[in-house]
């Protein structure tokens, strides 16, 4: 074992500067996520991305990650991305869309009319999807006359409901929503006029692949709250819960980092991140109740490096073939052999354990960034993502 530092080294502070040392983990599509829990644009307070997190002690329900964004916010992302429909804002007319029964009509301002008379009124369109893919459906749209609902919704071949459906009785302000594919294959994007007789219009329709991976939680008393120094999580059962596997084979490079405030005092060891398969197969960072980090990779967990009780820090392990670090701050404080592989069958949990599929040894501080990738790191690697961590880029 062996402890290295920056001044053991003999350089100072990395400079921030040049290439982004984080958007280089993910090059080239290379798997992996990266959740910043301080920037509002990407933390959702409900599971389906509705309704976006925007003061102090929100819940988090649903977080976006930015691994493949390149440092774009979401909107920028958003814009980036090429859009699925043929239409999207009905120019000229109805083109690409399939107008159902009773009546559906555009109108010469752009608009289109949805009349509903005994049945739903429907304008779709069916576009190709891919399993594990995550899209964003959002629309603008209006309920105009008589009571029923004017919605919005992703919709299977056979008309059963994949997505939480928008609903525009009150606003025609934008609404989105995200949905992660669970199969390859078609879906139909609606909008439709429901439940009982009466008018509505729809002014725009888009949905895009945002190439990002959703931590969600669904139960409203496990989600963590907003704060300015992240998601604070309450060492009791909150969790957001990821779809993310790490590859299992010998040769197969892993990282994990985070960027944590520490409680003061813990009783137990709380888990920042992490999976297990029950025996032998080890992926995770912690913080025991003597302050050190814990850390877990294959058939190795490590109790290393200094006391962080009540402080800021950065925190890593990093699996390559051979080695095994781990890294506290400005210091790589273990470094020994590899023992065994990673679960590719358990998905990481955020703020608690993912023990062989059950939840467990909950976090009680704030996770500010974390970051897994498919990537083995040395200290000058390490630093250099901690450097641009600590920039707030």
């Amino acid at each position: 074992m062996r402890r290295l530092s920056l001044r053991r080294l003999g350089f100072a502070r990395p400079r921030v500067g040049g290439a982004d040392p984080i958007a280089a983990l993910f090059a080239g599509g290379a798997g992996g996520f990266d959740y910043d829990f301080t920037k509002t644009d990407r933390l959702f307070q409900d599971s389906a991305g509705v309704t976006a997190v925007n003061v102090l002690d929100d819940p988090i329900g649903l977080a976006l990650d930015s691994a493949q964004w390149a440092g774009r916010t979401l909107a920028q992302q958003i814009a980036a991305q090429p859009g699925m429909l043929t239409n999207p804002t009905f120019a000229g007319g109805l083109a690409g869309w399939f107008e159902g029964n009773p009546t559906v009509a555009w109108q010469s301002d752009g608009r289109v009319l949805f009349t509903r008379t005994g049945s739903n009124a429907v304008l779709r369109q069916t576009v190709p999807v891919v399993a594990g893919r995550t899209y964003r459906l959002a629309a603008s749209a209006l309920r105009t006359a008589g009571t029923g609902n004017m919605v919005a919704l992703i919709r299977d071949t056979v008309n059963t409901s994949l997505s939480t459906v928008l609903n525009f009785n009150a606003s025609a302000a934008e609404q989105a929503t995200y949905w992660t594919a669970t199969f390859t294959g078609d879906v139909r994007i609606c909008l439709e006029r429901t439940t009982t007789d009466g008018q509505g219009e729809a002014y725009s329709c888009s949905f895009k692949d945002v190439t990002t991976a959703l931590a969600v939680q669904q139960t409203t008393n496990f989600k963590p709250r907003f704060q300015l120094d992240g998601a604070k999580f309450d060492a009791v059962d909150d969790r957001l819960i990821t779809p993310y596997l790490p590859p299992a084979t010998l040769d197969a490079p892993s990282c994990l980092i985070a960027q944590v405030t520490v409680p003061a005092s813990l009783a137990a060891t709380q888990m920042v991140a992490g999976a297990f398969n029950g025996s032998s197969q080890r992926f995770f960072l912690a913080v025991g109740s003597d302050g050190r980090l814990r850390a877990g990779g294959g058939t190795e967990s490590l109790q290393v490096g200094p006391d962080i009780r009540g402080q800021s820090a950065i925190i890593g392990i990093s699996l390559d073939v051979i080695n095994f670090r781990a890294f506290v701050n400005d210091s790589e404080v273990y470094s020994g052999p590899r023992g065994g592989t990673v679960s590719s069958t358990h998905p990481i949990y955020i703020g608690c354990f993912n023990s062989n599929g059950s939840a467990s040894a909950y976090w009680g501080g704030h996770i500010k960034r974390l970051i897994v990738a498919q990537k083995s790191l040395e200290l000058a690697q390490f630093l250099s993502i901690r450097n641009r961590i600590l920039s707030g880029a």
